[in-house]
């Protein structure tokens, strides 16, 4: 009889391993799928042709309007909560879904990155488009601003990287090893950008120099870089969850940090804003694959001082889409707010502070927020730093009819933009109102 029993225990854990299996594969063949529909997607989308120039003149632009400001339909009513945001502008052009949306520098202007193979710029104050820039044969994946607000540098799956001056047009083409995944300008040395590519590699590109990019190998594939306020350190994200600090001068990793106790690979990193350009931010934000947004505290000298968890919020859905996020550093918000830990509900002191400040008005200004988009099609808003335990989202923006790949805050204002697989980009501001209902939490 204990044999009999034995048999068929063995027969049963047998089943379950090839029904293990069986589940296994077809997950694999899922993910196959989704990647294929992805390419074929990629390759069918056509660029838009444009009959705009593919060059504006910055400067002049700024000085004709020095003053200008963004004028949305109508302004918010007076609020116990400012950091609400609503729905001001949309903006139409791209062909095919937008990957990346940032804001320059200087603010006046947008940059964003489409499967439709262009980057576009747009007058963020008269929300207009501006010129097209449309060199590449495959998506867009990323983008970045150099201070100056007058280099920009795409990457794309095609395997490269260009470089556009914006009076001038396109003034450099440099190939990667792999299909580029992030770029990144160092924001001290306008002729020096960074890019990770799907082989693991980043390369240090200098047009100034005859040679080939430097190539830092890492044991993955690159998915999002920050590049330090000088020419020496630069932080990746990589697809098996691990966080690096990494020294230029000596071609090698410094310090790892897991994105959570099993890595979920990254799909973004985003640092907060310093008190200017030339400081460093704070506090990093990584979203990962498992759908949570973890905070660290950099410490008050990175990367001397040591990278540190500090909390994560969860709410928006990433489903095997590259999400990113970024921070919005209110100008009147206390670095040290952060460092006291929230209260027991039910002391004392907690009680006290509850009755001094219930009846306070929340300004955007004195807050730390954090937005993601959001495979569900919404953009979320999270306030990451003050005492609030939840890790929900203080809201939720409604408005895009797909999936919002990203979201970048204006340098100073509380602007907010956001792309989507809709092929639109959303304005979105906590001062102003447009037509569009919010779904707040």
């Amino acid at each position: 009889m204990e044999r009999v029993d034995q048999r068929g225990n063995e027969a049963l854990a047998r089943e379950n391993r090839e029904l293990k299996l069986k589940i296994e594969k077809l997950e694999r063949e899922n993910r196959d799928l989704r990647r294929s529909l992805y390419d074929v997607n990629m390759r069918l989308v056509p660029a838009k042709p444009s009959s705009k120039g593919n060059y504006f003149d910055v400067g002049a632009m700024l000085a004709a309007d020095n003053s200008a400001q963004p004028a949305p339909s109508e302004a918010l009513s007076p609020s116990t909560d400012g950091r609400q945001f609503a729905w001001v502008a949309e903006l139409k052009g791209h062909a095919g879904p937008v990957y990346c949306v940032q804001y320059s520098p200087c603010g006046r202007f947008l940059l964003s990155g489409s499967f439709d193979k262009t980057a576009r710029l747009w007058d963020a104050i008269q929300q207009r488009e501006i010129s097209v820039l449309g060199a590449h044969s495959m998506p867009v994946a990323d983008l970045s601003w150099h201070l100056d607000s007058k280099h920009v540098a795409t990457g794309s799956l095609d395997g490269t990287v260009r470089l556009w001056q914006t009076d001038v047009g396109l003034t450099s083409e440099h190939a990667c090893d792999g299909m580029v995944q992030v770029v990144a300008y160092v924001p001290t040395e306008p002729h020096v950008c960074l890019a990770g590519t799907s082989r693991g590699t980043v390369a240090v590109i200098d047009p100034r120099q005859e040679r080939a990019a430097l190539a830092i190998r890492n044991d993955c594939m690159v998915t999002s870089l920050y590049p330090y306020r000088g020419d020496r350190f630069f932080i990746s994200g990589d697809a098996h969850g691990h966080i690096k600090t990494w020294d230029l001068r000596q071609e090698q990793s410094i310090e790892v940090v897991n994105n959570g106790p099993k890595p979920s690979p990254v799909a973004h990193i985003t640092v907060s804003r310093g008190q200017n350009y030339f400081e460093e931010g704070r506090f990093m934000a990584v979203n990962g694959y498992d759908s949570v947004l973890r905070v660290f505290d950099r410490g008050g000298m990175p990367p001397t001082s040591r990278l540190e968890f500090h909390r994560s919020v969860q709410g928006h859905t990433v489903q095997n889409w590259p999400i990113r996020s970024n921070f919005f550093h209110g100008a009147e918000h206390q670095l040290s707010s952060k460092l006291v830990l929230p209260r027991d509900p039910g002391s004392d002191a907690a009680a006290g502070e509850a009755d001094q400040t219930s009846d306070q008005p929340v300004s955007v200004d004195s807050s730390l927020l954090l937005a993601s988009g959001s495979a569900d099609h919404n953009v979320f808003l999270y306030d990451v730093g003050g005492r609030e335990e939840s890790s929900g989202p203080l809201q939720v923006l409604s408005g895009h009819h797909d999936r919002v790949y990203g979201v970048h805050f204006h340098p100073k204002e509380p602007f907010l933009a956001s792309c989507s697989a809709d092929a639109t980009v959303r304005l979105w501001s906590a001062k102003f109102k447009g037509s569009v209902p919010l779904a707040s939490s």
